[in-house]
């Protein structure tokens, strides 16, 4: 007897150390939630850092008004250029008309007069002509500086649309931020969750406070257990729809601001104005090239020379060593004349690549800023349908309220059943824990209530227990244990007991389907 009693007592003390120790292990398990909860709100503290930024990032969004006033400034200008380049090759055309006419008179005058054709009509003549050619230096510098102000617009317009990129990465930075911050947070509060869950099981598995080894008041203690832990699950699922509310209002307002972000980045980015800037661009570029190509055409063309004629006919008076020092000098004159045209020809000819080059390139990079416009549209979608999908999977997902709420009710109707399993066998009840990890096969619920009803001497008891899961496990519309529910209604009494099970079976066929059981 004695060493029975000792035995029972080292068993009791292996008992109390092994809680002891799961007590230890519970405290653990605290410590480092509260660890995982201070780096929660961590998180959430950069995560209002983040959004203060953003906020004070929406004062650059004041700039748009600004690029847009610049952009109407550059096209006043263009069109202004593109008027005084009208009015330029309409002086440039005059003046030409006029050097032709001049030039016809001066050959009709020398051939008319000939040698009454003095010194100072040739000089003159000599001084109109390089009138006329000043004046053309003129028009090309006046083409060239159109040309300086055509590329410092374009530059101007490249530094927007790279301000404009710039919007857009940080706009995509706020996004990125926002959907690492939820996956984050829901992560956070699914590992709490389940550690609570580990938690509320290991509290009930150590719990010292029973009433008896007895299996009727194993089974109270279960719906003790059972009720305290539907009312806290209540509690913590009303403090999760509350942080649910919260954190939609915040999504709603991020969305609304990313909203705002790009409503304003498309109105500071207007593709047909830039379009119609970059098309006269192209075609002023054009202009010049042809311009440039017409006025080395008439330069090049040969002219009539009224000194040469009036050397002809003067040649007569001249003596034999003026003609000599004449012809000498004509020859020189025709080797330098021919050494200028040549060098005249190949700037003619370099000026007109570099003019085309010029324009190529121009081409080219407005094919690339659509290129990368495309792109910037394409990004903005697909940012677009990733804060879709994570609305998506947050509203339709596995850790929604609504499947939660479900989940929970159903898990309690497989607690109810394992319960009246308990009572129909004379079995004791399994852990909490164990059946979370492992539950116990899905009985059918005919075949329960006919076990229940053939062992008379637990009737009356299980009348009680079904009457306190009609007032506890009342079913929510849509659950699965709706069926459950009804057969429960039908009251367990001694007189029931005595009824056979095949009557039995047919009363309960007419209160719906099996339930479907966790």
């Amino acid at each position: 007897m004695d060493s029975t009693q000792n035995a029972e007592l080292e068993r009791k003390v292996q008992e109390l150390f092994t809680a002891n120790r799961k007590v230890e292990l519970l405290n653990a398990n605290v410590e480092h939630l509260e660890h995982e909860n201070e780096c929660l709100r961590k998180t959430i503290e950069d995560g209002s850092k983040l959004l203060e930024e953003a906020r004070k990032n929406e004062g650059k969004s004041k700039n748009d008004a600004l690029l847009r006033q610049n952009i109407a400034d550059l096209k006043q200008e263009l069109q202004e250029s593109q008027e005084l380049e009208k009015t330029l090759r309409e002086d440039n055309v005059r003046l030409e008309k006029r050097l032709q006419q001049v030039l016809e008179n001066s050959v009709a005058n020398i051939s008319c007069s000939g040698a009454d054709l003095d010194t100072e009509e040739i000089l003159a003549l000599n001084a109109e002509l390089l009138q006329v050619r000043t004046e053309k230096t003129k028009l090309q510098a006046e083409l060239l500086t159109l040309s300086e102000n055509l590329q410092q617009q374009t530059d101007e317009k490249t530094r927007l649309r790279q301000e404009i990129l710039e919007k857009e990465e940080e706009l995509e930075c706020i996004e990125s931020q926002f959907s690492t911050q939820c996956d984050i947070s829901e992560r956070l509060r699914e590992e709490n969750c389940e550690l609570k869950e580990q938690l509320e099981s290991e509290n009930g598995q150590v719990n010292v406070a029973k009433k008896g080894n007895s299996l009727f008041s194993e089974v109270d203690d279960r719906r003790v257990a059972a009720e305290s832990r539907v009312v806290q699950i209540h509690e913590q699922l009303k403090s999760l729809e509350e942080v649910l509310t919260n954190e939609q209002k915040e999504n709603k307002r991020l969305k609304t601001q990313i909203t705002f972000l790009r409503h304003n980045t498309k109105k500071g980015f207007d593709e047909d104005a830039v379009i119609g800037l970059q098309t006269q661009l192209v075609q002023a570029k054009k202009t010049i090239a042809d311009l440039t190509e017409k006025l080395a055409t008439l330069e090049m063309s040969p002219k009539p020379s009224p000194v040469t004629e009036y050397r002809k006919s003067a040649s007569a008076l001249a003596s034999d060593d003026d003609k000599r020092y004449i012809t000498f000098l004509e020859g020189l004159i025709r080797t330098k004349t021919k050494e200028v045209s040549e060098l005249k020809s190949q700037a003619h000819s370099s000026h007109q690549q570099s003019v085309r080059t010029d324009l190529y390139l121009t081409q080219a990079k407005n094919e690339l800023q659509m290129l990368r416009h495309e792109v910037m549209l394409l990004k903005q979608r697909n940012s677009h349908l990733s804060v879709t999908l994570q609305d998506l999977k947050h509203k339709y997902g596995e850790d929604s309220p609504a499947r939660a709420s479900l989940s929970i009710t159903e898990y309690f109707c497989s607690l109810s059943v394992n319960f009246l399993l308990a009572l129909a066998t004379g079995n004791s009840m399994p852990s909490l824990s164990c059946m979370r990890a492992a539950p116990s096969p899905r009985p059918d619920a005919y075949v329960l209530r006919m076990n229940l009803l053939s062992r008379s001497g637990n009737c009356r008891t299980g009348f009680e227990f079904t009457a306190n899961f009609k007032e506890l496990y009342k079913p929510s519309p849509g659950c699965h244990s709706n069926s459950l529910y009804w057969a429960a209604l039908y009251p367990l009494s001694p007189k029931e007991g005595q009824r056979s099970q095949k009557n039995w079976a047919q009363t309960l066929c007419s209160s719906g389907p099996a339930p479907r059981l966790l």
